[in-house]
């Protein structure tokens, strides 16, 4: 039987978190991974991490927010292996809290990085999946985006449109022999979830402990389980791949009954709020 060829991975926000754990989800079935993450300190901790692969890794700084960047990056792996066989766009931020305590600039800030950051990958990746006729573009969005989102609206906007562009692209790449799927992840344990991330920012403080309290009470997901049981739908060319399961159920109450889910948002908002006068510093 012919042996499955070695396929050439491609990971935006790869040295942390979804990335990350999509990252070691391909390099244990054999793949060649090439990360890009804007943290240094990240990049080090994967490669100290994962050494017995390291033959097998590819790293790179970089900020999804410059597209010479990112495209120079694409470009460099199709010249070393001759193709892509997946991009995933995951590199993502965001700033917490109320709407009406966040900057213009905030707003322009999670939307340079979680959705011209996506637009910049496939800018880069979807010529060459088109020329070669195959490949595969993921795109990470968030339950954000598919639901009332209260305290992340700036957040939720920017996975809204990663949500668009990849509904919309799929449609047109098929034509082509590419595929296109987006994943809308519940709560992950990724370090997004407390004080925003590296690279996020929140309006007002709280104590880490109160944060992960608040979080936990959604039952956040391993990134390792997240990453096999996501990758596996992608595999399958799911368009939109919703993961843990249980948020499938909050995903048809919004597409089915916006009334009920609209009260749900609304007391949803009211008891963050209280929470965090509660807790705030």
């Amino acid at each position: 039987m012919e042996a499955r060829r070695q396929e050439i991975v491609l990971i935006t926000g790869g040295a942390s978190g979804i990335g990350a754990a999509i990252a070691r989800l391909f390099l244990a079935e054999g793949a060649r991974v090439c990360i890009a993450d804007r943290s240094e300190k990240s990049l080090a901790a994967f490669a100290a991490a994962n050494t017995a692969v390291a033959a097998r890794i590819e790293s790179r700084e970089l900020d999804v927010r410059d597209a010479n960047a990112v495209s120079a990056w694409v470009e460099d792996a199709v010249a070393r292996h001759g193709r892509i066989d997946w991009l995933f766009n995951v590199a993502g931020t965001g700033v917490a809290g109320e709407a009406l305590e966040c900057t213009l600039d905030d707003w322009r800030y999670t939307i340079e990085v979680n959705l011209m950051g996506v637009v910049h990958g496939v800018f880069a990746a979807y010529p060459q999946m088109v020329k070669q006729r195959s490949g595969n573009i993921v795109n990470v969005a968030s339950m954000a985006a598919l639901m009332p989102s209260p305290f992340t609206v700036s957040y939720a906007t920017s996975k809204s449109g990663v949500v668009g562009l990849s509904r919309s692209l799929r449609a047109e790449a098929a034509h082509h022999g590419v595929r296109v799927m987006v994943m809308c992840p519940g709560v992950i344990d990724t370090p997004l979830l407390i004080n925003a991330g590296e690279f996020g920012r929140t309006t007002r403080k709280l104590e880490e402990s109160t944060q992960r309290d608040m979080m936990n009470r959604l039952m956040p997901m391993n990134p390792d389980t997240f990453a096999r049981r996501a990758v596996a739908q992608a595999r399958s060319n799911r368009a939109i791949i919703v993961v843990p399961r249980w948020w499938k159920v909050i995903w048809w109450i919004n597409r089915l009954c916006v009334p009920l889910a609209d009260w749900i948002g609304v007391r949803s908002y009211l008891e963050m709020k209280k929470q965090i006068e509660k807790n705030a510093k």
